[in-house]
């Protein structure tokens, strides 16, 4: 059985429309009225027709009305098998939804959908997807064409992953991948049409206030990241110290080795200590190699430029590998989009 979960905040006759259409298939369908109010009430009692609606006095955010559902769905549906989430703004298309459901079979763990970005998106949306898509790949070592659309799908075997990701409002969805990455779920990606109406203009999410909320979210789960990235800061300002470019072979070294180390173990230990954490080979791998760049591009600074301090030929040699990881990365992704085309 496959159950769809649409969260929904004071919706309008979209919900409805798309509720009738999902009903005419064979599919589950949970509506969660995310505190809406008393106006909405005639409306979420019209979808009840065609499927559960439950109900929360306050508006909690899509996150939490989410997992709210998730959480229904494990007590009350026992012969699901699938979850499918979706947007009740009409975002996502029947026909997409459906792809999706019949993708729900095999060996199928998690998936996601894309969106064409550069095409379709009205700008706010457009440069707010760019922007996640750079700081995830940077921090996750990890790039998603589109990691923000709402329209995914995953086995119920990865619930009490999804339960466990934090995030109640917009942050969740990219928390949520995040998880999924960092404990070893494959993911796959699926295209889907890009469908905004007016712009996007009826659209309850605040650009400045959930974007923030988003980045504080993910950063909440990849600190490590930002711990072992510390580390080596700090490691590169007592070796200038030290030595300058005297020993630049081993302080970069000794700086890389010693921050992903970690990184890795914070994240074993530490964030995914319950979960259990399945991405430490990906993580080191990216590591050695984040260390290997810096290390060049520091000794090439110091040759060319030796007046400049050591730690400020780390701090430009990182900034680039940055950049550098997340081209490669995107190269990685088109490649292989390619060989499975």
């Amino acid at each position: 059985m496959k159950v769809i979960v649409i969260p929904a905040y004071q919706p309008d006759e979209r919900l409805g429309l798309l509720v009738n259409e999902l009903a005419q298939h064979d599919i589950g369908i949970l509506v969660v009225d995310d505190g809406s109010g008393p106006d909405y009430r005639t409306l979420f009692e019209t979808v009840a027709k065609d499927a559960v609606v439950i109900y929360s006095e306050e508006n909690e955010g899509k996150g939490a009305a989410l997992k709210k559902g998730f959480s229904v769905i494990r007590n009350n549906f026992p012969d699901c098998e699938w979850v499918i989430t979706a947007d009740a703004d009409g975002q996502h298309s029947v026909p997409d939804i459906l792809r999706v459901a019949d993708q729900c079979s095999g060996n199928l763990r998690y998936l996601i959908t894309s969106r064409d970005i550069i095409k379709e998106m009205p700008i706010k949306s457009k440069m707010g997807n760019i922007l996640s898509r750079i700081v995830y790949t940077i921090l996750n070592n990890h790039y998603y064409k589109d990691n923000q659309s709402g329209l995914r799908a995953f086995s119920m075997n990865e619930l009490e992953v999804m339960l466990s990701a934090g995030g109640d409002a917009y942050d969740y969805e990219l928390n949520a991948l995040c998880y999924a990455d960092k404990t070893g779920i494959p993911t796959k990606t699926l295209p889907i049409e890009t469908v905004y109406f007016d712009g996007n203009a009826k659209t309850h999410f605040n650009a400045f206030k959930d974007t923030l909320k988003i980045y504080l979210q993910l950063f909440r789960t990849t600190w490590p990241v930002l711990a072992g990235a510390l580390i080596a800061l700090l490691s590169a300002v007592a070796f200038t110290f030290l030595w300058q470019y005297e020993k630049t072979y081993f302080s970069i070294a000794a700086a890389g080795v010693v921050a992903g180390a970690a990184c890795v173990l914070l994240y074993r230990f530490v964030v995914f200590r319950r979960l259990g954490y399945k991405d430490m080979i990906r993580e080191s791998v990216f590591w050695i190699f984040s260390t290997l760049v810096i290390w060049g591009l520091t000794a090439l600074l110091g040759h060319f430029v030796p007046q400049i301090p050591m730690f400020c030929s780390f701090l430009i040699a990182a900034a680039a590998t940055g950049v550098i990881k997340y081209f490669a990365l995107v190269g990685i992704y088109a490649l292989a989009d390619k060989i499975n085309k």
